[in-house]
């Protein structure tokens, strides 16, 4: 069985649903924040910016963003909040010195591509 590599898709969401029957699927590396639902055989949900907050019941797919890297057009570092208590999901966003570490990547000696779009979340 081969993984998805990246949850951007209905096709891809769907076959991510179809491997488990768990309640919450947690998925990354897309760097895209996302809150996906499965409702009798469809998908439904979106990007999900900050602030978006998901009452858990039913099954969702849910990917909190991206920390570093984001590709939402949003710079600032994603985070999801779930309080299974609760039962919900809130999506969040925070500023944190991009341009220290903008340095410290060029530092290191990684491709100035990825420095840069750092300050414009693409």
């Amino acid at each position: 069985m081969n993984p998805t590599p990246y949850v951007l898709t209905e096709e891809a969401a769907r076959a991510t649903f179809e491997l488990t029957t768990a309640p919450i699927v947690l998925v990354g590396h897309s760097h895209v924040a996302l809150a996906l639902a499965w409702a009798v055989d469809r998908v439904g949900g979106g990007v999900a910016s900050d602030g978006v907050e998901l009452e858990l019941g039913g099954r969702h797919l849910l990917n909190p963003g991206s920390v570093g890297q984001p590709r939402d057009g949003d710079p600032r570092a994603a985070w999801l909040l779930l309080d299974l208590d609760r039962r919900f999901a809130t999506f969040r966003r925070v500023a944190y010195p991009i341009e220290k570490t903008q340095a410290e990547m060029r530092e290191a000696g990684l491709p100035r591509l990825l420095s840069d779009r750092l300050a414009r979340g693409e």
